[in-house]
């Protein structure tokens, strides 16, 4: 008799770690871990019309993408904006056994700012063998806020989103954001997955070793704007 796949998605935002979590759970043998089926960057879906109508219906590509996976378990990654109805996806997905993986950043002013940099340089990863950046870039105060803005909105989203459904949370400076922490998380995420552990690897490293203040020109004006705004429990303490 042949088994039922079981089946799974990373669900968050970009600059959370979602990709260096994918990696690690795919140093499993049984896992087939894809990245984001409905990014039109990513090229998964090459045609404009195709992700047109895939964005609205996903399943036919979702089980088409699934079927061709021969791991027994499959999996992709899901930011709620990549398809026109994400409530109803994700409703659809639980009823169909699908399992869901939280990945989230609880510093969202790191995130926005990681996120700002990888759209002004093109520079979103680092592997092992890549050196390290040197360039630093101007980021308009009114921007960072704009960000910010969507961020907390979209957190706001993303954990009402989550709530009805059972899932296994990783949080990025807990469970992602030092090396050391690799093993336990895969772990986790393994049994909630019904899988036993294996030793993960990754040749991904922090993609800028350098300080916020290295990496923003006007860094400083940044976090003076910060304090007298609505978002100045952000902004770094002396």
């Amino acid at each position: 008799m042949k088994r039922n796949k079981i089946k799974f998605i990373i669900f968050g935002q970009s600059r959370s770690g979602s990709t260096l979590l994918l990696e690690l759970l795919n140093s499993h043998p049984d896992i087939n871990c894809e990245g984001e089926l409905f990014n039109k960057f990513k090229l998964y879906i090459k045609t404009p019309l195709l992700l047109k109508f895939f964005t609205r219906y996903p399943f036919p590509y979702i089980n088409y993408r699934m079927k061709k996976s021969m791991a027994p378990l499959y999996g992709f990654k899901l930011f709620f904006f990549q398809v026109h109805f994400p409530d109803k996806c994700l409703k659809q997905l639980a009823d169909r056994g699908w399992k869901f993986i939280h990945v989230r950043r609880e510093n969202i002013l790191d995130q926005s700012l990681s996120n700002i940099i990888a759209l002004e340089t093109n520079y979103w990863h680092r592997r092992k063998d890549e050196i390290n950046p040197n360039q630093a870039i101007n980021i308009p105060p009114k921007r960072l806020l704009r960000v910010l803005k969507t961020r907390s909105n979209w957190r706001k989203r993303e954990l009402n989103m989550m709530a009805p459904y059972d899932h296994v949370t990783v949080i990025y400076e807990k469970d992602l954001q030092n090396a050391d922490q690799w093993q336990e998380t895969a772990a986790k995420v393994y049994n909630y997955l019904g899988l036993n552990p294996v030793q993960v690897k990754t040749d991904l490293r922090p993609t800028d070793t350098r300080p916020y203040t290295e990496r923003i020109e006007n860094y400083v004006e940044l976090m003076s704007m910060l304090k007298t705004s609505e978002f100045a429990y952000l902004a770094p303490r002396q």
